[in-house]
């Protein structure tokens, strides 16, 4: 009886199987190293740049002043933050302002060698006519005082004095005299400001 015979046996592709899975993980390397280039932000907070708060509430009046009547703040050009500018009524007439900086999360006052920034205007007796305004890192004050030396008519001087602004800081600047010997029918046409009491129109 003869043997069946046998099939041939076909060899199996090996080296083009073995290239193909060469190249597979060359590209899935490939891929993986690509992924690990890009930052991984899951789950880390994003970080935004902040501003100190303004400090909260307003500044009680000194002892034995008449109590705070209106707050309110104000910009000044050139200066990181914002001002307080408060209100006393005198119950004589007249008025106070104060000015507050920001400083280790309370108000302080601005003060020139002690006393507060904007002169105290009265308006019982003798008007002083003055206004306050906003320059570049600080204030300018002008205001109107008396003729010198006193004449037969009652007249007034303007002048104006530039205070610079440092965190609390103040530093005055020499009075420059703006007018000399104006009658008080000039003084309120050209400088109503000054007899309006004008504050902070600038600011």
């Amino acid at each position: 009886m003869r043997e069946p015979k046998r099939g041939r046996v076909r060899p199996i592709p090996m080296v083009r199987t073995l290239a193909v899975s060469v190249i597979t993980l060359f590209v899935l390397a490939g891929c993986g190293s690509a992924d690990r280039s890009e930052p991984d932000t899951a789950g880390k907070p994003e970080v935004t740049a902040t501003t100190a708060p303004s400090p909260t509430g307003t500044p009680s009046a000194p002892s034995g002043e008449p109590s705070v009547s209106s707050a309110s703040t104000i910009t000044v050009p050139g200066l990181p933050d914002q001002l307080l500018v408060t209100r006393q009524e005198h119950p004589r007439g007249g008025f106070q302002l104060r000015v507050f900086a920001p400083k280790g999360g309370a108000w302080t006052e601005l003060e020139v060698d002690g006393r507060p920034l904007v002169p105290f205007v009265a308006t019982d007796v003798q008007e002083h006519p003055l206004s306050i305004d906003c320059t570049d890192g600080g204030f300018v004050v002008t205001e109107a005082v008396a003729h010198q030396p006193a004449g037969v008519a009652f007249a007034w001087d303007v002048r104006r004095t530039t205070y610079a602004v440092d965190g609390t800081q103040v530093t005055a600047g020499q009075p420059v005299e703006v007018a000399d010997n104006v009658l008080p029918k000039q003084l309120s046409t050209t400088y109503a400001d000054l007899v309006k009491h004008t504050a902070f129109a600038g600011c």
